[in-house]
């Protein structure tokens, strides 16, 4: 063994063992360390109604590991993997306020999380949504602010405007 942690005769060779926490690799017990997570955007933004994707990827060179998602996973949601590289899609039915937490933990129980915040876009009738304004601002997520098309108004570009509210119309 080349390190000073317990090594066993094994009748023409030696087993090598590591304190919790370490790795044997080929004779030397190293700290293992946690799993890469890297997300591909600082935010996931999600159309309410509308399917959304957030892609992050995970690495670890020295051992197995798990990916999920922390606490309750969203309803509507899936987590696919494709070597490393995941993707969680989503439909979210109406404006919620939640957390958005990956986690990659390998067989030694080191673990790395990547926290997302979600940035929620509820407009309708073909309303923008815009960083600039925000509506709701929870503890969780943050609700967007919409800008509308002249035919529309309301907080979500929900109701049909009236035109001739601003000027005089026509009958007939």
């Amino acid at each position: 063994c080349l390190t000073s942690f317990e090594c066993f005769n094994t009748k023409g060779s030696y087993l090598c063992t590591c304190p919790p926490g370490y790795q044997n690799r080929t004779g030397l017990c190293q700290a293992n360390v946690p799993p890469e997570i890297k997300g591909s955007k600082t935010a996931f933004i999600v159309k309410v109604g509308e399917p959304s994707a957030y892609q992050f990827s995970v690495i670890d060179d020295r051992d197995s590991y798990d990916v999920g998602v922390v606490g309750d996973i969203p309803s509507g949601s899936n987590l696919t993997n494709d070597q490393g590289i995941y993707i969680f899609t989503w439909i979210l039915q109406q404006i919620q306020n939640i957390s958005l937490t990956f986690y990659a933990v390998d067989s030694l129980n080191a673990t790395a999380q990547l926290s997302i915040p979600v940035l929620i876009c509820a407009c309708q009738n073909g309303g923008n949504c815009t960083l600039n304004r925000l509506i709701d601002v929870g503890i969780k997520s943050v609700v967007m602010m919409c800008e509308c098309s002249k035919a529309y108004n309301g907080t979500f570009c929900e109701k049909d405007r009236n035109g001739c509210l601003e000027a005089s119309c026509f009958t007939g």
